[in-house]
């Protein structure tokens, strides 16, 4: 088996070893080399591939003689992959995924799966959405065993089923478009075949049933069929009935546990201080508490809401983000502010569980091994706790990416995460040219200039032709997209109103059409990226989005030409004075005012 381990670790960092590699029990990894011979000192098969990692990496740098010690400061440190919101990970993608997480010693993967495993008893769950099987499971699942990583079904048991519950099937188990009705006999019944099915699925013991976000639990059918409730009562009379549902299947349940904290917020916020009352903590049943957070950049927010779960006397484990929602590529920077806060806060409050969320919100457009250079903020701290430097998670990274960390950071950074620029490079790609929605016009000169630097150290990268050219493609295209649109939108409806039908006549017949081949460009590539890493179902999404934005150039090219042709004697977009308003991550907001799409 060790040298099953020394061959795919070594071939995923290119690396060739044929000198001798003892191996040794130790408490921690141990890496010691003399020049000569190599040992591996390991308590774990996560230690032990950790350790094959750091040998190869301190032998690359030409270090022939070292010796290295760490020791884990979590009990487990992970991630969790989405696979439900339009993309679903090929086995073989989760494997590499999990080859990659050996590599830095991970121990726990979640897989995130909303309607995206098979139920027999319920067809329409997870139809024509890339559903896995019993058998892609149990090959995921063993293949990371192997590996000593353990992989947890994470699954939602009462918010988060929108996918399912619009068909019509199920509308007997549904309150609310996204929510199950709870009190149901159908409800359970559906909920006990799911949890039977992941027991057959998967081998851990350990199942993270959801509960987030129920934001109108008790407040569709519910309420007209029982009138209202104290919402307490209902999540936590649905909840004990889940937990005992686990239980016969042999599972210790843990949950995400923010609904908590909203229910007791007079306005459903997550942070404010209202307590939750001791007759509603009394009640929650044995379920263990997962404290999601991935949005503050300061330690102490976090630290506060760790000291307000543990008045819950459950267990605590904390899932941090990648921040890979935000558009079409992960958040680099603000990846880095956020991660580095909260592990600091968990490790000086004693959490033992952390794993990093990997969210696909509003369509995947981002690819998950994008987010691979962000994956040794969790590890290095996992095995170099407070000592943790930049530096230590800019060495992991780009030796496991062989990808420059300013790369890295050049990709991410085409997010401009800011409160104002938040959503503003996902909107600007998606944007109508004519109608301009959701855009900080005063700031796009900074945006502007920020694509155009990026471009340039993208463009020497897709040069050098390495493994990671398609990325650096596909970075390099979303900012040369942005590059000339962001040029537009500062000027065609002033130079509209000058009346500059040479600028317009230019648009028209030079500057359009080159963006339109630009977009074929970007979805051909992101097509191949895709196609590398999930199943088919859900690409037609991106697919239709970018078709839409094709045609929308082409409908502009036609608007222009007809204005300056004489043919029409204004552009009525363009006439009308553009409103500032905050996106969100929504491609449809950035495309029409019209919510029909």
């Amino acid at each position: 088996m060790n040298k099953e381990f020394e061959k795919i670790i070594f071939d995923l960092v290119d690396f060739k070893f044929e000198k001798e590699i003892k191996y040794t029990n130790f408490d921690g990894v141990l890496v010691e080399y003399n020049g000569t011979s190599a040992t591996i000192g390991y308590e774990d098969k996560p230690s032990l591939t950790r350790g094959l990692f750091l040998l190869s990496q301190e032998i690359s740098k030409g270090n022939k003689n070292f010796k290295i010690e760490q020791k884990k400061h979590f009990k487990e440190c992970g991630v969790m992959l989405d696979c439900s919101r339009n993309a679903v990970m090929t086995v073989k993608s989760v494997k590499k995924y999990i080859e990659y997480m050996a590599a830095l010693g991970l121990n726990l993967l979640m897989l995130y799966t909303e309607d995206t495993y098979e139920i027999k008893e319920y067809p329409y769950f997870g139809y024509l959405r890339g559903r896995y099987t019993e058998e892609e499971i149990k090959e995921i699942d063993s293949y990371a065993q192997k590996f000593g990583i353990e992989v947890v079904p994470c699954v939602q048991t009462l918010a988060h089923l929108f996918q399912f519950l619009k068909w019509n099937n199920p509308s007997a188990i549904k309150d609310t478009n996204d929510i199950l009705l709870i009190d149901e006999d159908e409800t359970y019944n559906f909920i006990e075949c799911a949890i039977k099915t992941l027991r057959n699925m998967f081998s851990s013991k350990r199942i993270h049933i959801g509960m987030d976000e129920a934001h109108d639990v008790g407040l569709g059918k519910f309420l007209d069929k029982n009138g209202y409730q104290n919402r307490f009562d209902i999540l936590n009379r649905h909840l004990a009935k889940v937990v005992d549902i686990c239980k016969k299947y042999n599972f210790k349940p843990m949950m995400w546990s923010d609904m908590f904290f909203r229910l007791a917020s007079p306005t459903h916020d997550y942070y404010d201080d209202a307590p939750i009352p001791d007759e509603v903590i009394s009640k929650i049943p044995e379920v263990d508490m997962v404290y999601w957070d991935y949005y503050k950049t300061s330690k102490d927010i976090y630290i506060k809401q760790i000291k307000r779960h543990k008045p819950l006397n459950k267990p605590i484990i904390f899932a941090g983000g990648i921040s890979m929602w935000y558009g079409p590529v992960p958040d680099f920077d603000y990846t880095v502010s956020t991660s580095t806060c909260a592990l600091t806060a968990c490790l000086e409050e004693g959490i033992e569980s952390v794993f990093a969320t990997m969210w696909g919100d509003n369509g995947n457009e981002c690819n998950h091994f994008l987010t691979m250079p962000l994956l040794p903020l969790y590890s290095e701290y996992f095995y170099r706790g407070l000592n943790c430097t930049e530096d230590d998670i800019k060495d992991v990274s780009e030796f496991l990416t062989k990808q420059p960390y300013e790369v890295s950071r050049a990709i991410g950074n085409f997010n401009l995460h800011d409160e104002e620029f938040l959503h503003q490079s996902k909107a600007l790609i998606y944007n109508d040219i004519l109608y301009q929605l959701g855009l900080y016009y005063s700031k796009y000169e900074i945006m502007h200039n920020r694509y155009k630097e990026n471009c340039k150290i993208l463009k020497l990268m897709i040069d050098k032709n390495d493994k990671n050219v398609l990325y650096y493609e596909y970075a390099y295209m979303l900012n040369r997209i942005c590059e000339i649109k962001s040029d537009l939108i500062m000027n065609i409806q002033k130079e509209y109103k000058n009346g500059n039908k040479t600028y317009l006549k230019n648009l028209t017949e030079v500057v359009l059409p080159d963006l339109k081949e630009k977009y074929a460009a970007l979805k051909s590539i992101h097509k191949k990226l895709w196609y590398s890493t999930y199943k088919p179902f859900g690409f037609e999404v991106l697919s239709i989005r970018y078709g839409g934005v094709i045609s929308r150039i082409d409908d502009t090219i036609e608007t222009i030409s007809d204005y300056v042709e004489g043919k029409i004697l204004s552009i009525a977009e363009l006439d009308e004075e553009k409103l500032n308003f905050k996106m969100n991550n929504q491609a449809v907001r950035a495309m029409t005012p019209t919510h029909l799409l």
